[in-house]
């Protein structure tokens, strides 16, 4: 994906690592961004790392699994107070949430294809947020909780290794053959 996909040169964006399995399902190994718009050169470089390296959810990627690993960055547009925590479709929106529990303000965020891929309802979805941002109350009564929920559309491109490295020797073809044809 280069940086100036559709014009966009500066978005907020996350960067997701998962490790592939020959079973087939993927199993996250570290997913980090920002909200704050970035030169996408700038933040695909800075979360790439970020995210393999500093997830604190998982130990560092090492380089030995690089092969077997998917990188994916999803570009955020699209961001809109939410009319109640149930005004949101699995698999278009992503959730950003926020509420005070105990006194704390707590906060997280789903990338819109989380929900979807884990094949939950909007409620197991809210809920699982809301763990994630540190709640501790019983499951039935997250609506008890008062939510502020923005919702967000999310634009993704992803590569698995073998992928990338095909790209790679394709480049390197490319040079080559402007190298070539000397001077007449």
């Amino acid at each position: 994906m280069n940086g100036h996909a559709n014009g966009i040169r500066s978005a907020p964006l996350f960067v997701t690592w998962n490790r592939l399995s020959k079973s087939g399902p993927k199993y996250l190994r570290g997913c980090i961004g920002t909200f704050e718009a970035q030169p996408l050169e700038y933040g695909l470089k800075t979360y790439a790392l970020t995210s393999a390296l500093e997830d604190t959810r998982f130990n560092p990627v090492a380089l030995k699994e690089v092969p077997k690993l998917e990188c994916a960055v999803t570009i955020l547009t699209d961001f809109e107070p939410a009319e109640g925590p149930m005004a949101w479709e699995i698999g278009i929106h992503g959730l950003r949430i926020s509420f005070v529990y105990h006194g704390r303000r707590m906060g997280a965020t789903y990338l819109p294809d989380v929900a979807k891929e884990q094949g939950w309802t909007k409620e197991e979805t809210l809920v699982s947020l809301m763990r994630k941002a540190g709640w501790t109350g019983k499951k039935d009564d997250w609506n008890k909780i008062q939510l502020d929920v923005v919702t967000y559309r999310g634009t993704k491109a992803s590569i698995a290794w073998e992928e990338y490295r095909g790209l790679l020797a394709v480049e390197e073809d490319e040079d080559e053959d402007e190298g070539e044809g000397g001077e007449e």
